[in-house]
């Protein structure tokens, strides 16, 4: 008669210090820069609607909205992983 090996192997646990980031957010995304067009198709607003939510004084303004960087003495962008964690809170509501 043969005998099985009973030993089971323990299972393998993902360091503390680890992003928890879904797969498709790969190290070059994470540094991505994308402009106002982009931001606005992957929030699904329009562009003037994404400055009202930017600005304090409007009664649309989102603290949480991700912040703009200047890329440029007249363009900005804004950080596509802020946004994709911004689009996440925004499920979680």
């Amino acid at each position: 008669m043969k005998t099985q090996s009973t030993t089971k192997s323990a299972p393998v646990q993902a360091s503390s210090t680890q992003l928890e980031i879904d797969p498709p957010t790969t190290l070059i995304e994470r540094n991505s820069i994308v402009r106002i067009s982009t931001l606005c198709s992957m929030i699904g607003i329009s562009r003037s609607m994404a400055y009202e939510r930017m600005k304090p004084q409007s009664r649309h303004y989102d603290a949480r909205f991700p912040r703009r960087i200047k890329i440029g003495s007249r363009s900005v962008g804004w950080n596509l992983l802020e946004i994709i964690i911004y689009i996440k809170t925004l499920n979680r509501i």
